[in-house]
């Protein structure tokens, strides 16, 4: 990274071009089974609100959380849910902030692989 630091790992797993894109959501808003489109890393700049995913996980996401997704090819489940559902939570408008990258060439494992 630079002169005079401590060693660490750093391995590229994903090259790409990428937009950076701004949500802007109502107080209340529920975002109905769906996927994005392509990677994406997302910020939480103002609001809160949550995704519960096809496993029945749920994540709730505040002001300063960052996440990443990357879950283009996952199909349907028997009961036609498609990936993640969300929902806003609260009396504030959600702003999220997305890295949305435009490839898909993954040069190493799942960034989920690291432990």
């Amino acid at each position: 990274m630079g002169a005079d630091v401590a060693p660490e790992l750093i391995k590229t797993l994903l090259t790409s071009e990428a937009d950076v894109l701004f949500f802007v959501h109502p107080v209340v808003r529920v975002g109905e089974w769906h996927t994005n489109p392509k990677p994406q890393l997302s910020l939480t700049v103002s609001g809160d609100w949550f995704a519960k995913t096809m496993d029945g996980a749920r994540v709730e996401r505040a002001p300063g959380d960052v996440s990443f997704r990357s879950h283009q090819t996952l199909k349907p489940d028997a009961q036609g849910r498609f990936r993640h559902r969300s929902r806003t939570v609260g009396e504030e408008l959600l702003v999220l902030m997305a890295l949305r990258l435009a490839g898909e060439i993954w040069l190493g494992p799942s960034p989920y692989a690291f432990k």
